[in-house]
């Protein structure tokens, strides 16, 4: 009341001051709302009414407004952003098959070798995923699989992420939608500094957070080494904000602030509470990663062999590209494609257009941007499910390189919906 007692009989200079004043707490008051269920400002509601209408031809009857609030937060309730993200999201659903990635079975190295696991909640009732990145053998695991099955890996964890939270909700007769990370970097040292094992690191954490924002409610960093600056320095532009402020690095008392956020019988021993797994196993089960054995290495299995006749060999010169084209007579065929360098690496990308008379890249359709892959140690491969009969068109470019002629190992076929079961 004497706020506006004092605006009322004001001169129009400190009306319109104070005026701005109101609107700046307002503000503050909005950005200050957490933007989940129970905790909107009016402006966040219609908000999330209006994204539900522009984004209802890709929602199912599962996409509840938890779910919506997680790409509005993420975006900071800038509908056209949010819609974009969401958009790819489903997009990625289709080329990963997301759908059923929860229920697929990774190879035998990549389950035993590459780190993490859920098991347990803190005390308020979020899940606990414990991620090993310390212990992982990035050059093995990329010597021993596909980029594409470790990447698919990753999204598959975000599923079956989901699955743990809708199980926590129901558990606990509440909305539970965040999870709460323990990160142990014990062995991480100069060797991960290895350039394709970073790629591979960054593009794992991209992947992330672009297709499951907004899940982490906090991160515990145990064991950190000297270089973790230097790694965060390298990770920290694809990290939303949020995730940043969630991010805390413990010291030598990691133990006892686990065991504040954690109950100690929802904690394994070996992270300093009361757990066990079979066996008194200390670690609950949690797979610790490690050294990959040489005999899961690709290359000593008989992989990707020059005498294989589905594969062909190229060169693509220094400065230059260049296209391979499949014609696709039937939409739902799928086109796959792999490629091994002998050194370095190499840039792929996938086009189409309608025609079969050859034209430019540059004059077709993008449906995989031109991306650099290193694929001297292990075969670059992926597959597009096409909706549409015309040419697809597969570039190797190697303009990146004035020096460096590349010498690569390639396939590049069409299976059509008929022979896709066979």
């Amino acid at each position: 009341w004497e706020w506006f007692v004092c605006v009322i009989g004001a001169p129009d200079k400190l009306r319109y001051f104070l005026g701005h004043l109101f609107v700046e707490a307002a503000g503050r008051r909005h950005a200050a709302m957490s933007g989940h269920i129970g905790d909107l400002s009016s402006e966040q509601e219609l908000t999330l009414k209006k994204f539900r209408e522009r984004v209802g031809d890709v929602l199912s009857s599962e996409h509840d407004d938890p779910y919506l609030l997680r790409w509005l937060r993420a975006r900071k309730f800038d509908l056209a952003k949010s819609e974009q993200m969401l958009r790819r999201h489903m997009d990625c659903r289709q080329k990963w098959q997301l759908d059923t990635a929860a229920d697929w079975e990774p190879p035998e190295v990549l389950t035993l070798y590459q780190p993490g696991e859920f098991f347990g909640e803190d005390r308020e009732g979020a899940p606990v995923y414990y991620d090993v990145t310390g212990n992982m053998d990035f050059k093995g695991l990329l010597k021993s699989a596909r980029r594409y099955d470790i990447m698919k890996k990753v999204l598959r964890n975000g599923e079956i992420c989901t699955r743990v939270l809708d199980e926590q909700s129901r558990k606990h007769g509440k909305v539970i939608d965040l999870v709460t990370v323990v990160m142990d970097l014990s062995g991480l040292g100069w060797h991960n500094l290895w350039k394709p094992a970073l790629d591979l690191f960054i593009e794992m954490t991209r992947f992330s957070e672009q297709n499951y924002p907004e899940r982490l409610k906090a991160n515990y960093v145990l064991n950190a080494p000297r270089l973790m600056s230097v790694l965060y320095g390298m990770v920290q532009p694809f990290l939303a904000e949020e995730t940043r402020a969630k991010i805390h690095i413990l010291g030598r008392d990691w133990r006892d602030v686990l065991r504040k956020h954690i109950d100690p019988d929802q904690l394994p021993v070996y992270y300093g509470g009361n757990a066990t797994g079979v066996n008194d196993d200390p670690t609950c089960g949690i797979c610790q990663g490690g050294v990959v054995p040489k005999h899961y290495y690709l290359s000593e299995m008989g992989h990707w062999v020059k005498d294989d006749p589905q594969r062909k060999t190229a060169t693509v010169t220094a400065g230059h590209s260049m296209d391979v084209a499949v014609e696709v007579t039937k939409a739902g065929s799928v086109i796959w494609w792999g490629v091994k360098t002998e050194s370095h690496d190499v840039s792929l990308g996938l086009f189409f257009q309608k025609s079969s008379s050859k034209h430019s890249t540059k004059d077709m359709e993008v449906i995989v941007p031109v991306e650099r892959v290193d694929c001297s140690l292990a075969p670059e491969e992926s597959h597009h499910v096409c909706s549409k009969e015309g040419t697809y068109v597969l570039k190797f470019d190697n303009s990146h390189s004035f020096i460096r002629s590349k010498k690569i190992l390639y396939y590049f076929y069409v299976l059509k919906p008929e022979q896709q079961q066979s």
